[in-house]
């Protein structure tokens, strides 16, 4: 196991940078960092009160198209992606 950094930035609709994080996670793949990172920031935004009009981003089209339903989520990412689908509001994926 290694440990992946991944960071998020949230900005406002203006592009206007809110605020940024990085976190190490312990992961087999890119992929499973990815997708936490993705879940870390889905809290950060309910956390600091961005509960709507939300719009999410990724550079991982494998990730994107797991959480679009496009793709099937693996048997490792199950539980990651249970988290992400209970807290994930109305929103748009690109």
């Amino acid at each position: 196991m290694r440990c992946n950094p991944h960071c998020g930035v949230i900005r406002d609709e203006l592009g206007n940078l809110v605020f940024a994080f990085s976190d190490h996670f312990d992961a087999v793949d890119s992929l499973v960092a990815e997708a936490r990172a993705f879940l870390l920031g889905l809290c950060l935004c309910w956390q600091f009160g961005f509960f709507t009009d939300l719009v999410f981003e990724a550079d991982s089209m494998m990730l994107v198209g797991m959480l679009n339903g496009s793709f099937p989520v693996p048997m490792g990412l199950r539980p990651v992606f249970r988290e992400i689908k209970r807290n994930l509001p109305s929103c748009v994926s690109s």
